[in-house]
């Protein structure tokens, strides 16, 4: 768009808030998964845009749980209605979703303190979403490839038979491809393994709807302290654990670029200590403490949570080198959970 245009726009979207015009130049905020963000600045205030081509279920179920996260007064950016009641407004093709502006620290890598305050953040988001009622039953979320940042076999196993027939038109040396189709089945034997570990401890976990995309730089900071919590767009019910073990691997693992790079070592309570003050924070901030089942369930999860990032190779494109270093740091993080699972899981219960 070109700037003058976006001007135009931009204060068409706000006229329908009743929140005047633009004082400036429209901020671009970044974005993902088709969205693009803006920071808006008005004499009334500022504020956040999305901006994004479509309005689905998805979208609509977001809109309930904001409306009902901000009648618990739960911390998270208010979701703004138009002067008619609507909580987007369509206009020249695009949809616009208007929120409060919420000022905050983003994460410093590896804070401790930050990290550890995370936890009693996502207790009381939990304690909130316990009464949220959605006729949507768990099989639409995990079948539906909208939330794909929850671990579905079936779904993977397509995303690693894509990968694996797309490498004969890829460009690049034989041996290279076929270290990659290695990898990839690899990856689908240990999920098969995972999943059926993982179908015998499910039913005892508590479950409610979770964040499904909790890590740290989707939460704002004040004072080290985590303040705000973001982008809902992957709302769903499971087990609570997951959002948890879903900041634990990206906390220190999600970024591991080089297999050769992860440590080999038996983890001792130097290692442990931000993941224990995490969980500690979070028994602090609620009624229904994590049980034993839920602690020991924490390293199953976090090896379904690896295998399904590394389903998810083909990201990578034509980078084949950049492909099979992704494939073999996530399977080999998952065999060094399952060498040290008891040492994980005699930490874990010590809180």
């Amino acid at each position: 768009m070109e700037y003058t245009s976006i001007m135009q726009n931009f204060n068409v979207i706000l006229e329908k808030y009743g929140l005047g015009s633009l004082c400036n130049e429209p901020k671009k905020m970044g974005g993902a998964s088709g969205n693009i963000n803006f920071a808006l600045e008005t004499p009334q205030g500022r504020y956040f845009c999305r901006m994004h081509r479509g309005f689905s279920q998805q979208y609509a179920l977001l809109h309930r749980i904001l409306t009902h996260l901000t009648d618990k007064r739960f911390s998270t950016a208010s979701l703004l209605r138009t002067t008619y009641g609507e909580t987007y407004v369509k206009y020249n093709n695009q949809f616009y979703e208007l929120f409060e502006f919420i000022q905050g620290e983003e994460f410093e890598k590896v804070n401790q303190i930050q990290f550890a305050s995370m936890g009693g953040l996502l207790a009381k988001f939990h304690e909130c979403m316990q009464d949220f009622e959605c006729s949507f039953p768990f099989e639409y979320f995990v079948g539906n490839s909208t939330w794909n940042n929850y671990p579905h076999l079936q779904r993977q196993a397509q995303f690693i038979q894509y990968s694996s027939k797309d490498m004969v038109n890829k460009n690049g040396p034989i041996e290279l491809r076929e270290e990659i189709i290695k990898a990839l089945t690899q990856t689908r034997q240990k999920m098969e393994q995972v999943t059926t570990n993982w179908e015998h401890i499910e039913s005892v976990l508590s479950h409610t709807f979770i964040h499904g995309d909790y890590h740290p730089y989707n939460v704002l900071f004040k004072e080290n302290k985590a303040a705000y919590i973001c982008d809902f767009y992957f709302v769903m019910p499971a087990e609570r654990i997951y959002d948890i073990i879903t900041a634990f691997v990206c906390y220190r693992w999600i970024y591991e670029a080089n297999p050769e790079d992860i440590e080999e070592s038996e983890p001792d309570m130097f290692f442990f200590e931000p993941y224990l003050n995490f969980l500690s924070d979070y028994n602090e901030q609620t009624m229904q403490r994590l049980t034993l089942e839920e602690l020991k369930a924490l390293v199953p999860d976090m090896q379904r949570l690896l295998l399904l990032y590394g389903s998810k190779a083909a990201m990578h494109g034509d980078d084949l080198e950049g492909m099979l270093r992704w494939l073999t740091a996530r399977l080999k993080r998952v065999e060094w959970l399952e060498h040290y699972q008891v040492e994980f899981e005699r930490a874990f219960l010590s809180i």
